[in-house]
């Protein structure tokens, strides 16, 4: 057979295998095509409403975790999922049976980077629960320039922004710390009672003041306490070492005294301190 009669019959072998590939082309080109077209109709609800009803929607979101998961859908999505009622209410949830924990802004937060965001109610509450001395404050620059100068040492350091939901992290990882500032122990009186006498009523209070003395009617005159590394010393007496309770409230404690502050539950300070001594055990 001549060259030309092997290249036709060649020829002839390979075209049902191309007509299959094109066909299979086809088919794939095809259903990208309707692939596209059914992503066309589809629409993203959240992101088509009004930004109001977007909110709205999410404020049914009751975790941070599930609510930071929706941040990550979509630049949309994450806008909306930082609005700054749906962090006031997941704070609101979650401080509700806390110590110390009122429906505002926490004072631990550093707000120099949005410190102008802040209404002068805002500044004002904050301001107050630092202790800060407002005096001579009176336009609202004044109190953002007290406002930055009165972060607390140590407060928890990122860039979370809007302002609730900086309050929920930092409240978050301030019930972790176990070392009390001076502001949280001065100018209340303590409850304390004797762990060796728990079955004998004891109704008695110490005052840690400003100015380093402690009274209690346990004694004729003030004594002095001072910081002791991270805990605190009345005269020569034990050092008291600092815990959370679970509902995130101080405690103080040695081996003979516990403190809780007014209104919290002796009988959890109590608690507090045994599980503290078997996780130091364990």
């Amino acid at each position: 057979m001549s060259q030309a009669g092997d290249d036709k019959v060649q020829e002839e072998q390979l075209l049902p295998v191309q007509d299959t590939q094109l066909q299979s082309e086809q088919q794939q080109q095809e259903q990208q095509r309707m692939e596209r077209r059914q992503d066309d109709k589809r629409v993203d609800l959240v992101t088509a409403l009004p930004v109001e009803l977007g909110i709205r929607i999410l404020s049914f979101i009751t975790t941070p975790k599930q609510l930071l998961r929706c941040g990550q859908v979509s630049r949309r999505w994450s806008q909306l999922a930082e609005d700054d009622s749906l962090w006031r209410d997941l704070c609101r949830t979650r401080w509700a049976d806390k110590v110390d924990h009122p429906l505002e802004l926490h004072p631990r937060v550093d707000y120099t980077n949005m410190a102008d965001e802040l209404s002068v109610r805002e500044i004002k509450a904050l301001l107050r629960r630092r202790k800060a001395d407002m005096r001579g404050c009176i336009e609202k620059s004044d109190m953002v320039a007290l406002l930055k100068r009165t972060t607390p040492a140590k407060s928890p350091v990122g860039n979370w922004r809007p302002k609730w939901k900086a309050s929920y992290i930092v409240a978050e990882i301030d019930a972790r710390r176990v070392v009390i500032t001076k502001p949280e122990l001065c100018g209340i009186k303590w409850n304390f009672r004797f762990l060796q006498r728990w079955s004998v009523e004891q109704n008695m209070t110490g005052e840690f003041n400003a100015d380093y003395s402690y009274d209690s009617a346990m004694f004729e005159k003030p004594l002095h306490w001072r910081f002791y590394g991270d805990t605190i010393q009345v005269e020569q007496y034990p050092p008291l070492r600092c815990l959370r309770t679970k509902d995130w409230g101080w405690v103080l404690t040695n081996d003979y005294v516990v403190y809780a502050k007014p209104g919290a539950s002796i009988r959890e300070a109590v608690e507090a301190v045994a599980e503290a001594r078997n996780a130091y055990a364990s």
